[in-house]
């Protein structure tokens, strides 16, 4: 598509980068809407935001070596090139948790209240985020058969390969579905019957979406069980086991009266 949105000053500015941004600024936003809308510390969460933002950018950055280790042990220093791609979403996420599990401890936080306040946020960015994909080509899909709904990348800065032929655009596939559960979150945060509902249910959606979309992928990201599942399925599939119990578990011990 188009992997630099534009030149300022000569300064080339790349769209993943932007979207990242962009994802970021609205995500934080609206996370900070919702704190002040229930009674929660802004300030809290704009701190938060920037300790998630780098944990986030590190955690998926650290996936992406581990799993394609062989590629980095033949160039090290490509590992600090993150300009270059090579981000693995789940990485920043499970890093992003973490680090709020820790943050929160210490600031003596309500864990779920802020965790639900900022499920919406989770998805929003994501969405911005491939977007971002989209343009730059990473994440690219398949070659589709004949007729399809696909996208020929044609750019030669793109990430995506082959160039000149149509792919599967799953990136726009998972902005989409970003999109809608972002809206589902919105409708479940207001109605919602027990603490930690929203934030749960953000995994437990998102999770079968990748493990979907994974079959439409065709960028390097790492193999198991002989090219049977990628390294988002092997994390997915658990993820769904342990999200459900998790979810079943908080609605017996956190449900609002």
């Amino acid at each position: 598509m188009r992997p630099i949105l534009f030149e300022i000053f000569g300064l080339e500015i790349k769209a993943y980068g932007f979207f990242i941004a962009l994802g970021f600024l609205f995500a934080i936003r609206l996370a900070v809407h919702f704190a002040k809308k229930e009674d929660a510390d802004p300030e809290l969460v704009y701190d938060l935001s920037l300790y998630l933002l780098l944990a986030g950018v590190l955690g998926a950055r650290f996936l992406e070596v581990v799993v394609n280790y062989k590629d980095y042990i033949q160039r090290p220093l490509d590992i600090f090139a993150i300009w270059k791609g090579g981000l693995t979403y789940y990485g920043g996420l499970i890093a992003a948790v973490f680090v709020s599990i820790y943050y929160m401890k210490k600031k003596k936080m309500d864990f779920f209240l802020y965790a639900d306040i900022c499920a919406p946020s989770l998805a929003l960015g994501l969405m911005f985020g491939r977007i971002g994909c989209f343009f730059a080509g990473c994440c690219y899909g398949r070659v589709a058969p004949p007729g399809s709904l696909c996208v020929t990348f044609t750019h030669p800065l793109t990430f995506a390969s082959p160039r000149g032929v149509c792919l599967y655009p799953t990136q726009l596939y998972e902005a989409g579905a970003a999109f809608l559960i972002f809206l589902v979150l919105l409708l479940i945060k207001k109605y919602k019957t027990f603490k930690g509902q929203p934030f749960i249910l953000f995994f437990l959606l998102y999770a079968p979406v990748r493990i979907g979309l994974e079959f439409l992928r065709n960028d390097v990201r790492g193999e198991y069980f002989n090219g049977m599942i990628s390294t988002s399925q092997l994390i997915g599939i658990p993820l769904i086991i342990v999200g459900l119990a998790y979810y079943f578990y908080l609605r017996k011990k956190n449900r609002l009266t």
